[in-house]
């Protein structure tokens, strides 16, 4: 029963852990050129394309652990994992803060470029 509870475990994890996610990039305003990408999961490059321009960069993660307690023992822990991306391209920068879902799977934030142009940001397996 521990081997098989392991083996599932395992498998989870490994699927969650993909090598390559899809990034799409959509913007607010009234461009409406979608922007698409990988985050390499593996060396933590993400890289996109807007407009026919390719970006590229590494992906900074923030993890934190936060146990709250008032007397003996934590009674609850918080786990979030927040990340951040400088992509640099010949037409400029684009600049991004997200954050992945538990189990790392897919996480959605928000990225501006140099021209100010703002995107809501989707990553997924």
């Amino acid at each position: 029963m521990e081997n098989r509870l392991f083996s599932l475990l395992t498998v989870v994890l490994l699927s969650a852990c993909a090598a390559q996610q899809s990034a799409t990039l959509f913007p607010r305003g009234a461009d409406r050129t979608q922007g698409h990408g990988t985050l390499d999961r593996i060396t933590n490059t993400l890289t996109v394309q807007v407009r026919g321009n390719e970006y590229k960069g590494p992906m900074i993660m923030e993890t934190s652990t936060t146990t709250a307690g008032l007397f003996g023992p934590a009674t609850s822990t918080q786990y979030t994992s927040k990340a951040s991306a400088l992509l640099l391209g010949t037409a400029g920068q684009i600049r991004c803060d997200f954050a992945f879902d538990m189990l790392m799977t897919q996480a959605t934030g928000m990225c501006v470029d140099s021209n100010q142009v703002v995107y809501d940001l989707l990553i997924k397996n």
